[in-house]
């Protein structure tokens, strides 16, 4: 008989670590436990905030009417004072609408005010130049009566037009635009109302001017143009 083979020696494995345990291992270490959060009031309702200005809406069309107004009120109102100076050589005229149209002029914007001055003294230029009110008619044989606003207009609907004032717009905002509109009326009325009194004061100071010329001198109206002029020292 052959003989028994030796019964090999059981080796005993060492004991398999369960899956769950490796997973375990393997698995990265949790994080911290953040700390609980103090408990928070509840927060207040957060402030809407601030609207801002609601948008103005302006008629454009309006505005340059408005615009055009005023231009008439400062040509009305503005004071044109002449110097002379015969050492120096100059005759300067200053016009001035500070006496009885600062108040409109301040309804508009800084950069505007000079702009508008000027247009005001471009359109009582070109009626200056024109021929005398009421000549054309005169020389088309027509009568002089009819409406006043009527006759102004064809008399200087050639002259003034609102579309001259399109760009002022650059000036305003439509807010400043708004306040200018809302306000023109009474300070061209004041305006007006300062310039007439003023007026009004002078015409009494020249009547009674020319009374006391009247009673101190005799003589007739200098002639200009009398060719009998006497020369200096005759």
């Amino acid at each position: 008989m052959p003989p028994k083979r030796k019964a090999a020696a059981v080796v005993e494995e060492p004991p398999k670590r369960s899956s769950r345990a490796k997973k375990e291992e393997l698995a990265p270490a949790p994080a911290p436990a953040k700390k609980a959060a103090a408990k928070k009031e509840p927060a207040a309702a957060k402030k809407a905030p601030a609207k801002k200005g609601a948008k103005v809406d302006v008629d454009a069309e309006l505005f340059v009417e408005k615009l055009l107004d005023a231009c008439k009120v400062l040509m009305t109102v503005c004071e044109v004072v002449v110097a002379e100076d015969d050492d120096d050589y100059f005759i300067q005229t200053v016009e001035s609408f500070a006496e009885h149209g600062k108040e409109l002029l301040e309804l508009l914007p800084k950069d505007a005010r000079l702009p508008m001055m000027k247009m005001a003294s471009r359109y009582q230029e070109a009626i200056d130049s024109g021929p005398p009110f009421g000549m054309d008619e005169l020389i088309e044989g027509e009568g002089e009566d009819g409406d006043d606003d009527d006759d102004d207009e064809e008399m200087f609907g050639d002259i003034f037009n609102a579309e001259h004032f399109y760009f002022f717009k650059q000036f305003f905002t439509p807010a400043e635009a708004k306040k200018f509109m809302d306000g023109a009326d009474d300070a061209s009325e004041a305006a007006l109302t300062s310039a007439f009194a003023d007026e009004e004061e002078e015409e009494e100071e020249g009547e009674e001017e020319e009374e006391d010329d009247d009673d101190d001198e005799d003589d007739d109206e200098f002639d200009w143009m009398d060719p009998d002029t006497p020369w200096k020292g005759e």
